[in-house]
């Protein structure tokens, strides 16, 4: 089975499949590589990289760096959600391409791959359109000599303070990773809004930076801090962000509970509720189903989210109750407690 996306790659298979090496960046998770035998995959989103294991298909790098041990001919970019993903994408893999080399560029209209395809322009040359079909697009484009430049992620990685309740942190974070560079207003109103911390073991979900993971550990040091996300960039920043600290705590890739093991005194999430450009409940609506199971009896779960996600049906579903802590015009708080 084979996305849309895909299915244009497929349609131009012979030219991709020419020549030596083939870069695959941002894939889906689907069976294109089958089609590309020549290719290498990358991936920086966890449920990708475990349909490929589970798949058999061979060694899937999962890390916020390309492997910098070959030169490929050409790579293929599947759009990314956001620009600064897309740019960073650009930086890592151009000095991985042999001179002259090739990138193609693939995504759907609404993904935003026209505005894409403007800014390809920045590192190649002789950017055009070459196929069109199932809402998507095909781009193509010839390296800049001037844009291979070596490539260091540590140095796009950008410091910031942050204050609470009289509390200063220091906050790792690269472009493309949720709440770069600042606090958004729903983890604050989330952290604000929790007068209770569990000294026991507390579970960050979709931990981005490691904000609430980190700030967590600050006002309850005792705590046996677990930071959990599906995205290969947050988990870098995250134990970066735990380093500036000096903060002990786990961080791990999982996707929903896969690899979470154990239970929780206390489970504080900010979860993710986009699949690309589409609103997508799934992720969370399970997350939260198996919240219960993961909880030790009188453990909290505490959840910020958009004020029009209809999560309290879901939430009252499984706990029985559902309460809210605090909310604004754009947010509202939700916990609840997992009776004995």
């Amino acid at each position: 089975m084979l996305t849309n996306a895909s299915q244009v790659i497929e349609r131009n298979i012979e030219l991709l499949n020419q020549g030596d090496g083939c870069l695959v960046a941002g894939l889906p998770a689907d069976d294109l590589l089958q089609k590309l035998p020549l290719a290498t995959g990358f991936t920086w989103d966890y449920s990708v990289f475990r349909y490929m294991q589970q798949r058999n298909y061979p060694s899937l790098p999962f890390s916020a760096e390309m492997p910098k041990d070959q030169i490929y001919q050409r790579a293929i970019i599947f759009v990314p959600k956001s620009r600064e993903e897309f740019r960073l994408l650009l930086l890592m893999l151009s000095p991985l391409l042999a001179e002259n080399g090739e990138i193609f560029l693939v995504g759907e209209k609404k993904e935003g791959i026209a505005t894409a395809a403007k800014s390809l322009s920045d590192f190649c040359s002789d950017v055009e359109k070459i196929d069109m079909a199932r809402h998507c697009q095909l781009w193509r484009g010839q390296i800049k000599g001037d844009m291979q430049q070596p490539f260091e992620l540590s140095h796009l990685v950008e410091i910031s303070s942050l204050e609470l309740s009289g509390q200063q942190l220091q906050v790792a974070s690269l472009p493309g990773v949720f709440s770069h560079g600042r606090l958004d207003q729903g983890t604050e109103l989330m952290l604000e809004s929790m007068s209770h911390f569990s000294s026991g073991r507390v579970l960050d979900f979709g931990c981005g930076c490691g904000v609430v993971g980190a700030f967590t550990k600050l006002r309850k040091p005792a705590a046996t801090l677990v930071l959990a996300d599906c995205n290969a960039l947050s988990i870098y920043c995250s134990r970066k962000t735990l380093e500036l600290n000096a903060l002990e705590g786990e961080v791990m890739a999982t996707d929903g509970w896969s690899d979470l093991r154990g239970r929780f005194h206390a489970i504080i999430t900010n979860p993710p509720f986009h699949a690309g450009v589409d609103t997508y409940y799934a992720t969370t609506e399970n997350f939260i189903k198996q919240s219960g199971q993961n909880l030790i009896p009188g453990g909290y779960l505490t959840l910020v989210a958009n004020a029009f996600l209809k999560y309290p049906p879901i939430i009252e579903q499984v706990f029985g109750h559902c309460r809210v802590l605090k909310e604004n015009t754009r947010f509202r708080v939700y916990q609840a407690q997992k009776r004995n």
